[in-house]
């Protein structure tokens, strides 16, 4: 377990329950503290109450898509950390739109808890003017 991280706050955003569990027990056993919504409103309510540092935001949810998601996200929070899950592999126009709007990754899904773990904590690392990073997907 990473020491550093208990001070950082996590925010999952993603429809499907199943998901938002795996991601949060990864993340919290490297120490993080994990809030988890079910869809754009709930993010947008959770984040207008906490200082979050990152989200982890799926690009297709029903209701609010997560680039409009990641648009109000960013509006309130500019220094929040965003990085876009999707399932939707292969598109680059996506991943492109995205990282224009603010997101300082892209993870396509299903990829590994490692994986995972490895994109949150270079984003963190690389938090401020450097380039910006694009994470490995899984197959």
């Amino acid at each position: 377990m990473n020491g550093g991280n208990h001070s950082r706050r996590i925010l999952i955003v993603d429809d499907e329950e199943h998901i938002r569990k795996v991601l949060s027990r990864a993340l919290v056993t490297q120490g993080y503290e994990v809030a988890a919504a079910a869809g754009g409103e709930e993010a947008i309510a959770l984040a207008s109450k906490n200082p979050f540092d990152l989200a982890l935001l799926d690009l297709k949810m029903p209701g609010m898509s997560g680039l409009e998601v990641l648009q109000r996200l960013k509006a309130m929070l500019p220094d929040l950390i965003v990085i876009m899950l999707t399932g939707v592999a292969d598109n680059e126009s996506l991943e492109t739109q995205s990282l224009a709007q603010g997101a300082a990754a892209y993870l396509t899904k299903p990829c590994t808890l490692a994986e995972l773990r490895e994109c949150v904590e270079n984003v963190f690392r690389s938090a401020g003017p450097s380039p910006k990073p694009r994470c490995i997907s899984g197959a």
